[in-house]
């Protein structure tokens, strides 16, 4: 079959590697990109939305309407067990009605897709739970990916893909030790290079479940995994970084010595929008700001820039409608890590930065990798805020370093 292929994509010079082993192929025919259905989950969810709209069944969208009512919402996608074991779901000593009830009380949403190989579930109503999902094992999931909180997995190469949306994943290889003796489908080692949380147990994983945690891979080990599987398509997104860093430059320059009254501010936003993966109306942007890693920066309608703010989106930073940032705020999404017998010279690390709908930064905030400010919540002048605040401290107000929680606002 691939010795009749006249090119063969690969993604790094890892998989070049296991490529050529594997097919006996020559560097001739490998083909240096990130496959296309990857491609495509890391677009805005603008153009996710068209794409699905005009190649899709309807029922996808309407899967993707439904998860806006939830604050959370994971995907379990077990690996097919091929002959070991077709019944795994019941190995795994599933309890539906638990996981249920502690969706119910979160407010949180659990989608099943099994591979399309796997038997229907036995004994399994699933018109029981409301808060479990049992996806239609024909549709194809990478359209849904984005709008994913975690991925549940053990095996499946699934898990290398969604990486690049730098979101919270969890393991739970119940039966690990019998699949690795078994099965032939493993092409690497499973604890070298699957780092992340892992559960072993349907007790353990019903408490993580019932966690708020957010389940980010440790930074390094990401980024080792990363490079190891998407080492060429991560250049692909330097080389549009360096860019964009000069495109920004551009437009801060240019535009510099115009004064912040509203319309320059707001064409500022629609100039630094162009850039960016989505942006809403009204986007308003002070002179100084300085932009950096645009691609990783989002924002909803009517969210304001004032003067000395500086946003470091590389490792993606969402902010939501109606925000406003005071002067000479800090938000970043990376830190530094030790290596080499320095700082300096260690690997970056990125997290996700997120601030809801309707918050106000007040001025000379710093806003911290991995940090999660609830809707409509004030972060006090001078503020450091360092971690994934509950979404049960909406309307509050937050002060300090690091900053907690001191009174609700209404």
């Amino acid at each position: 079959m691939y010795e009749k292929n006249t090119l063969f994509l690969s993604t790094s010079d890892m998989m070049d590697k296991h490529f050529k082993q594997m097919f006996s192929l020559d560097d001739k025919v490998i083909f240096d990109a990130i496959y296309p259905r990857c491609y495509y989950m890391c677009k805005s969810k603008k153009e996710i939305l068209s794409f699905i709209d005009k190649y899709e069944p309807k029922s996808m969208r309407e899967m993707i309407a439904k998860l806006y009512n939830y604050d959370k919402v994971y995907l379990y996608m077990p690996t097919w067990r091929g002959n070991l074991n077709d019944d795994f779901i019941h190995e795994a000593n599933f309890d539906f009605e638990k996981l249920n009830d502690i969706l119910v009380k979160q407010n949180r949403l659990f989608i099943l897709k099994l591979h399309p190989a796997v038997r229907i579930l036995q004994n399994v109503n699933e018109k029981e739970y409301s808060n479990i999902c049992f996806l239609d094992k024909r549709l194809d999931i990478y359209p849904l990916l984005p709008f994913v909180d975690i991925l549940i997995t053990d095996y499946s190469s699934i898990y290398y893909d969604f990486l690049l949306l730098n979101k919270g994943v969890l393991l739970y290889p119940f039966d690990k030790q019998r699949f690795i003796e078994n099965s032939n489908d493993l092409a690497f080692d499973y604890d070298e290079y699957t780092p992340g949380k892992r559960v072993y147990s349907m007790t353990d994983f019903l408490s993580v479940i019932a966690s708020d945690d957010i389940l980010e891979i440790d930074g390094k080990d990401k980024m080792r995994i990363l490079y190891a599987f998407w080492g060429k398509a991560d250049k692909n997104r330097l080389d549009l970084h360096r860019l964009l860093l000069l495109y920004s430059w551009l437009v801060k320059t240019v535009l510099f010595f115009l004064p912040d009254i509203p319309l320059i501010m707001r064409f500022r936003g629609f100039l630094y929008s162009l850039g960016m993966p989505s942006c809403g109306s009204n986007f308003q942007v002070a002179h100084n700001v300085i932009l950096n890693s645009i691609e990783g920066l989002a924002v909803g309608n009517n969210v304001y820039l004032a003067m000395g703010n500086i946003i470091y989106a590389h490792g993606k930073a969402i902010i939501g409608n109606n925000v406003m940032f005071g002067p000479d705020c800090l938000l970043t999404t990376g830190n530094h890590t030790f290596g080499n017998g320095s700082y300096r010279y260690g690997a970056s690390v990125e997290k996700e930065v997120r601030i809801k709908d309707g918050c106000w930064i007040a001025a000379h905030c710093i806003i911290l990798p991995g940090s999660v400010l609830p809707a409509r919540s004030i972060l006090a002048a001078g503020a450091v805020l360092t971690k994934h605040l509950q979404e049960a401290c909406e309307d509050a107000i937050y002060i300090g370093i690091p900053a907690r929680f001191v009174k609700k606002r209404i």
